[in-house]
């Protein structure tokens, strides 16, 4: 009901009235949030009982695609960040984020805790 835009205007350079479109829009994994979540539970495997925390940030291409990775905080578990990494680059492409109407690349992060 609120925060929602329910019509806009957009101009080109040339001051030319066009379609409208949100000016920035965050990436999407296919399915949204919930198979997100369910793909993360499904190809991270967890046999621990234990408070691990593990943050990484990922890049998420103009095509969609995961191009890189990087450890903010570890496990102290090896193997387990080993699944992580390979979940993390083995993800089907996104929708790309848009900046301007225009695809760009982003980095995002993942706190995750087992």
């Amino acid at each position: 009901k609120y925060h929602k835009i329910i019509k806009g205007v957009c101009w080109n350079e040339n001051g030319i009235e066009i379609p409208y479109f949100t000016y920035e829009q965050q990436p999407k994994f296919p399915g949204g949030t919930a198979a997100f979540k369910k793909y993360l539970k499904d190809n991270i495997p967890n046999n621990q009982n234990s408070n691990l925390e593990v943050i990484i940030k990922f890049f998420i291409d103009c095509n969609g695609k995961i191009t890189d990775y990087e450890f903010i905080k570890k496990s102290n578990n090896p193997s387990l960040d080993v699944n992580i990494v390979t979940a993390i680059m083995s993800m089907p492409d996104w929708k790309p984020a848009k900046q301007e109407n225009k695809n760009v690349g982003v980095w995002r992060t993942l706190p995750l805790k087992f």
